[in-house]
């Protein structure tokens, strides 16, 4: 329980054993090392963790069980990297704040997106996964990098984001994308967007939008009853 710190790992080290960590409640960060796997529930019951951080996670890694019962755990950090991680299905614990710095193959936050506060993407980023962050209810603020060039459909449906500025180089938004979101009232549209799909901002309080000189479809703003 005395143990805050783990800052160095031997350079010939390959596997952390499950419960190797298990109820360092002193433990104030848990850092998912680049090269290294981990057993299950390696860090589980570390309660006064309140970080974590993954540098990268090997193919074919099972997360499901690393972090088990740390329950205060606030924010996580997917370093930066122009490698695509694969990342499955992470345990419910209560992120608040999320900084993803590499593109995602899947959509990793079904379990633990309730909690979720404020997102935030890395210049690394050129992807958002569809439904990525769809119902995540508590979501309020995103702060996309400035190479995204595309935003899957209902990436952010169904969350309680209050303004969007969408970065330039998205040419098409889809269908769903910023849906249902009743404190939405504020959007930004670069120049580069051309289409936006069914039902894109259906549902949001918008009371103006400015669209770019080059757009050539626009099917998104049914039900956004203050336009």
């Amino acid at each position: 329980q005395a143990l805050t710190d783990l800052d160095f790992f031997p350079a010939n080290l390959k596997y952390v054993g499950a419960g190797a960590f298990s109820g360092c409640s002193g433990l104030k960060e848990i850092v998912i090392r680049k090269g290294l796997e981990y057993g299950d529930n390696a860090f589980g019951n570390c309660s006064g963790a309140t970080s974590m951080i993954i540098e990268d996670i090997p193919q074919g890694s099972n997360t499901n069980f690393w972090y088990y019962g740390c329950e205060n755990l606030k924010t996580l950090r997917i370093e930066d990297s122009k490698e695509i991680l694969s990342i499955g299905s992470l345990p419910d614990a209560p992120f608040e704040e999320v900084y993803i710095g590499r593109n995602l193959t899947d959509t990793p936050f079904e379990n633990c997106k309730y909690s979720i506060e404020t997102v935030t993407f890395g210049e690394c980023v050129t992807s958002v996964p569809n439904s990525i962050f769809e119902n995540s209810t508590n979501l309020n603020s995103v702060v996309f990098g400035n190479n995204i060039n595309y935003i899957g459909w209902s990436a952010f449906a169904n969350t309680s984001l209050k303004s969007v500025s969408v970065p330039t180089g998205v040419d098409t938004l889809y269908s769903n994308t910023f849906s249902n979101n009743g404190t939405l009232a504020s959007i930004t549209l670069p120049q580069t967007l051309k289409h936006i799909g069914h039902a894109c901002f259906s549902g949001s309080t918008i009371t103006n939008v400015t669209f770019p000189n080059n757009i050539v479809n626009i099917d998104g703003f049914n039900d956004c009853e203050s336009l």
